[in-house]
């Protein structure tokens, strides 16, 4: 048993709209699973959700290593 574990990896940004869109839709839902009222991007106007996106720096993480580390 370990108590947290040490993550190396590289990070790249996604830059594609249509996959940051994609990214924000599993990342909402998943965060918003145990919601009585979930939120969701298809509440948001077309141009909110462009301007949104325009901000907002989506990166993925290719996991290099995984350490196990004892407390």
């Amino acid at each position: 048993h370990y108590t947290h574990a040490h993550v190396v990896g590289i990070a790249s940004e996604i830059v594609d709209g249509k996959d940051k869109y994609q990214q924000m839709v599993l990342t909402s839902a998943y965060f918003e699973q145990n919601q009585a009222t979930p939120w969701s991007l298809d509440k948001v106007p077309n141009t909110v959700i462009k301007h949104m996106l325009n901000a907002i720096t989506v990166f993925k993480v290719s996991i290099t290593e995984l350490k196990q580390v004892k407390a």
